[in-house]
């Protein structure tokens, strides 16, 4: 019986351990590297100026999320508590508390993932950031001990593909190339918070087909 409860007793010392090594994160998407995950302010700031970050758009797990600057973070404290994230200040407008954050989206000038689309000598860019706010809708901008947070509420729908071609080429970040429909392109595209994805393949470039519009 004893041998018993001393494995129950390693067990539970080891289940304490994993629990203190656990690591508490907060995704970020838009304009970044796939896979950027911050746990600090200090994190982000350092974000900002590797990557030359002018938006920060906080988005919580339900209800509106905030877009901010970066010189307003300075008035924010991030904290983790209760197994959630969340913004706490007394000096920016009430909306930028933000409970249960999901992700954090920062607008930069990294365009690595930026989606092109090409038809003929004319090419449009669509960064990830400003796809990712189409999500939501703007509900109205709150001012403060002059800092601004805007307000965006979620949207529940179909955002429209980006384009109306009958038929594409798709370029993908690895040289691949395929031939879609845009039946076929709506079925397939996903967008990623960081990237559109098509299968298991990075889009890049979206090529109209000019002669099937």
């Amino acid at each position: 019986m004893g041998r018993y409860k001393h494995f129950g007793i390693i067990l539970l010392l080891c289940a304490m351990l994993l629990a203190c090594n656990e690591k508490y994160v907060v995704p970020v998407y838009g304009d970044i590297p796939i896979g950027t995950e911050i746990s600090s302010l200090d994190d982000l700031q350092k974000l900002i100026e590797k990557y030359a970050i002018t938006k920060i758009f906080i988005a919580p797990k339900r209800g509106d999320a905030v877009e901010i600057i970066p010189l307003s973070l300075s008035e924010i404290t991030l904290i983790h508590d209760n197994n959630m994230w969340q913004t706490i200040t007394t000096s920016l407008p009430p909306t930028a508390n933000i409970t249960d954050i999901a992700f954090i989206a920062v607008k930069s000038d990294f365009d690595k993932y930026s989606l092109s689309i090409k038809n003929g000598d004319n090419e449009r860019n669509i960064a990830v950031y400003d796809r990712l706010k189409r999500n939501f809708t703007d509900v109205g901008m709150s001012k403060r001990n002059g800092h601004n947070a805007v307000r965006y509420m979620p949207l529940d729908r179909i955002v429209p593909l980006p384009t109306r071609a009958a038929e594409l080429t798709a370029v993908f970040t690895n040289g691949k190339e395929r031939t879609l429909t845009r039946e076929q392109l709506r079925e397939t595209l996903e967008f990623k918070l960081t990237h559109w994805q098509i299968e298991a393949d990075t889009l890049a470039i979206l090529r109209e087909n000019i002669s099937q519009q």
